[in-house]
């Protein structure tokens, strides 16, 4: 098949507005692969899939003032959480979110503190590899 002869009857129809929240976590004791083994099943059983990728976390103890200029930043190791979720299911989702780190920390004893999140409207779009 070359690149030109794609046959949209593989596509999904999946094109609705999505909630795309960006979740990074990172601690002085973060194990990548702990973590992995224990958040990847409920990230499916909660959203059907995601994505996570380790990170390099950086912060500052001052980070959660507003001003010009910050102390020194703090390195971490860390995890990047990708899910997106469709619109009507967003709260929800965000909740789940939430409760699934915090039981996380908990269970992990990871000594997160601060959660960052970012929420973007996006489209999703699928399409099948398989004839």
């Amino acid at each position: 098949m070359s690149l030109n002869t794609y046959n949209s009857k593989h596509e999904a129809d999946s094109s609705e507005s999505r909630v795309r929240y960006t979740v990074l976590i990172s601690s002085s004791i973060f194990n990548y692969k702990e973590v992995l083994a224990y958040i990847g099943p409920k990230l499916g059983a909660y959203f059907a899939g995601a994505c996570c990728e380790p990170v390099d976390g950086v912060w500052s103890a001052d980070g959660a003032e507003i001003k010009t200029r910050y102390a020194d930043g703090n390195v971490e190791n860390g995890m990047r959480i990708t899910v997106s979720v469709v619109s009507n299911e967003a709260q929800t989702s965000y909740f789940n979110i939430q409760s699934l780190i915090q039981k996380m920390n908990v269970d992990l004893h990871l000594g997160l503190n601060w959660v960052h999140v970012e929420e973007e409207t996006v489209k999703a779009k699928h399409f099948s590899l398989i004839d």
